[in-house]
């Protein structure tokens, strides 16, 4: 098997760190003290100040990170309404690769099934139904809750760390 720096390089290890440093937790705040700011540029830590480089008064570049550029106000409110629709209720589905195809098969609409059996519970009166109705609505709940990732296009295997040029699908249209 070897040791756990031969399973998990160094690069991610430090995703995984940051990955749950951010992940949001039931229990407890998430603290984001070390986040970057871009709206308040007071608030970032002295480090990540340094990190900054303002090319305009909403358009930034991130030292160290080439070709990575925030710029706030870029994609307006309507259209991000539209994309974030997209990425819950469209790309999920096959033929497109998700975090959870691995373990569950292809999935056809998470979301809507999510979203059906919360609904049908909560109209449900009688609470003395099946049993397993519930555990099947808890499992559409919580197949929502653990998708992270689709892939659009190629398909990166991160196993192998490698694309997979046999599986690539066509790219969503806009």
């Amino acid at each position: 098997l070897g040791t756990p720096m031969e399973q998990n390089p160094p690069e991610l290890l430090g995703f995984k760190k940051a990955e749950k440093q951010y992940k949001r937790y039931k229990r407890s705040r998430t603290d984001y003290s070390d986040a970057l700011d871009f709206r308040n540029l007071e608030q970032n830590t002295p480090n990540n100040r340094e990190l900054l480089i303002e090319i305009s008064p909403s358009i930034f570049q991130i030292k160290g990170r080439p070709g990575l550029v925030f710029m706030e106000g870029a994609i307006d409110e309507k259209s991000q309404l539209h994309w974030a629709r997209e990425c819950l209720r469209r790309y999920p589905n096959p033929p497109h690769v998700t975090n959870l195809t691995q373990f569950h098969g292809d999935l056809e609409d998470v979301f809507q099934r999510a979203l059906d059996q919360k609904e049908s519970n909560t109209k449900r009166k009688d609470h003395s139904q099946d049993r397993s109705t519930d555990q099947k609505s808890q499992d559409w709940k919580s197949l929502l809750y653990q998708l992270r990732w689709v892939t659009l296009g190629y398909h990166y295997n991160w196993t192998t760390r490698l694309y997979e040029p046999e599986k690539k699908f066509p790219f969503p249209e806009g």
